[in-house]
């Protein structure tokens, strides 16, 4: 089970209404995520559990591209329980990792990968709503977002996108993403991509085949073909890290309750 500690924290901050502590902090983010935690562990079966974290330094996205995610802010009164989360995960005995220069979803890519392919027998699942993330997924590796109740296997991508997970790289490549300032191709939408990739398997063959499709999409095509490369990059999970991590320290654990409780406490107070 790989926990996309962000999103959670995201999805609790604006999911649950605000609690203030003596001191006048915001703490709802950190108590949902403890509550969301908790409710895995017990709804969801798992032999071992990991937490993955954004790091706060720039990414090889950012030197690729200056304005990548330049949309996004942080919430003043969410900032302080980032700061937080880490001593959370410390208190729930919680395994966690973060890697400077790389993006979470680059740390759940490389363990997905790595932890799937020590035995046919294993699976994954990755609790996230980044549907970036899809584009890990197969006969081993799902994706579960537990806030809006989704699953992705393999066929819930493609009913989900039109496309099967080997090419969500290249839809999102046509398609962009706005939350992460990746422009996508001017005038291919989600339909227009799923199409081309349902025709043409992949963006090398929808390039060799542009006298088959719409002219106006030919020429949008023809036009990107530098930002297409650029983009690509961007949306492409890096799933080969070598990370510091052994398998027995992901074992899952009880929560002590002692602990989360004089965490609590000390911040929530």
């Amino acid at each position: 089970m790989i926990v996309d500690g962000y999103y959670f924290l995201y999805r609790n901050f604006f999911g649950f209404p605000g609690r203030y502590n003596s001191s006048g902090m915001n703490v709802n983010a950190l108590d949902g995520f403890s509550y969301s935690i908790q409710r895995v562990k017990r709804d969801l079966e798992n032999s071992h559990m990991v937490v993955v974290l954004d790091s706060s330094e720039p990414t090889f996205r950012h030197l690729l591209c200056p304005g990548y995610k330049a949309d996004r802010s942080c919430p003043l009164e969410l900032q302080p329980q980032l700061d937080c989360i880490e001593e959370l995960l410390e208190a729930m005995d919680l395994p966690f990792i973060k890697k400077p220069g790389f993006e979470g979803d680059d740390l759940i890519g490389s363990l997905a990968v790595w932890f799937s392919s020590l035995s046919e027998d294993y699976s994954v699942t990755i609790l996230s709503g980044d549907k970036d993330l899809c584009q890990l997924v197969n006969s081993q590796i799902t994706v579960e977002d537990i806030f809006n109740r989704r699953y992705f296997s393999s066929v819930g991508v493609q009913s989900k996108f039109g496309v099967k997970p080997c090419q969500m790289i290249d839809y999102l490549t046509l398609v962009g993403d706005s939350a992460d300032s990746v422009k996508g191709v001017d005038g291919i939408g989600e339909k227009t991509a799923a199409s081309l990739l349902q025709q043409f398997d992949d963006l090398a063959g929808i390039m060799a085949n542009l006298d088959k499709v719409k002219p106006k999409v030919a020429n949008a095509l023809l036009s990107s073909i530098q930002s297409i490369e650029r983009d690509k990059q961007l949306v492409t999970i890096v799933t080969d890290l070598e990370l510091d991590v052994c398998l027995v320290d992901l074992e899952s654990q009880p929560i002590c309750g002692e602990k989360v409780m004089a965490f609590k406490q000390r911040v929530f107070d």
